[in-house]
């Protein structure tokens, strides 16, 4: 009789993937190695999952899930753009700056199969964090500053997989910039 392939293996398979890239990165995801750790075939995981990269797709998007999108914080009534879009990041940062190997796995991730579901998966939960903000501001602006952020975070982060920075170096930049952006002299020379 072969494998299961049930949720409760999804999820044992998707739990090895992550063990694994949280303690050596996204090039020792091995299928085999999985298996294993997860106790089901490898026949029975490429029966879950096409392949090695929707595989590690999946365990990513499980993990962002649980890390950082359910813990995203609700504007106050009273926030800035600023605030706001800082306390959001940091939220989104303080999970990757304790487990470094999943930002460079979503990194590498993004940057080829899993570009589209992670980007996906990241402005839905931000969409209810973003939503209730942008009635209160200025829609150009919060365009704007979403896209300089964007660039500056990938760019920082790019670095940090690069070995160039430390993760730790990403969030404190990424907050200089959002301040000088949305400091009101700044943002009157923009236009």
């Amino acid at each position: 009789m072969g494998a299961v392939t049930g949720p409760g293996n999804r999820d044992a398979v998707l739990d090895v993937v992550v063990e694994i890239l949280e303690a050596d990165g996204y090039d020792a995801v091995r299928v085999r190695d999985v298996a294993r750790g997860a106790r089901v075939s490898s026949k029975s995981i490429y029966k879950m999952f096409e392949s090695r990269d929707e595989l590690i797709v999946c365990a990513i998007e499980r993990w962002m899930d649980a890390s950082i999108y359910e813990q995203f914080p609700v504007p106050e009534a009273d926030d800035s753009l600023r605030d706001s879009t800082i306390r959001t990041l940091r939220a989104v940062f303080g999970p990757w700056e304790a487990h470094p190997r999943m930002l460079e796995a979503w990194y590498r991730t993004r940057s080829g199969a899993g570009l589209q579901r992670l980007t996906l998966q990241g402005n839905t939960a931000a969409h209810r964090v973003s939503e209730s903000l942008l009635e209160r501001q200025d829609p150009a602006l919060a365009r704007d500053l979403q896209e300089i952020i964007s660039n500056v975070a990938l760019g920082l982060i790019s670095r940090f997989v690069h070995g160039e920075i430390s993760v730790t170096a990403i969030m404190p930049a990424v907050e200089r910039a959002i301040v000088r952006v949305t400091t009101p002299e700044q943002a009157d020379r923009l236009t």
